[in-house]
């Protein structure tokens, strides 16, 4: 399971549960803290939000089970 949040300034941040030996299979659990993930080139995941009065955005997250986003609300 991954947790994808959108920011009301566009940065999209994922988190990650890690297969390790506490957690072999990389399930979501309360007992495991899911890890920040980044793109190997460090270049932030983003949408354009030129012309986007900030104060007036709502910031939204999204649930996947299968490393696709089921829900991209802005």
């Amino acid at each position: 399971m991954q947790i994808l949040a959108f920011g009301s300034d566009g940065v999209q941040k994922l988190w990650k549960w890690a297969g390790n030996e506490q957690n072999p299979n990389g399930k979501a659990t309360a007992n495991i803290v899911p890890q920040h993930w980044q793109p190997n080139s460090g270049l932030l995941m983003a949408n354009d939000v030129s012309g986007v009065i900030l104060e007036e955005s709502v910031p939204c997250i999204a649930l996947s089970k299968n490393d696709s986003c089921d829900v991209s609300l802005w």
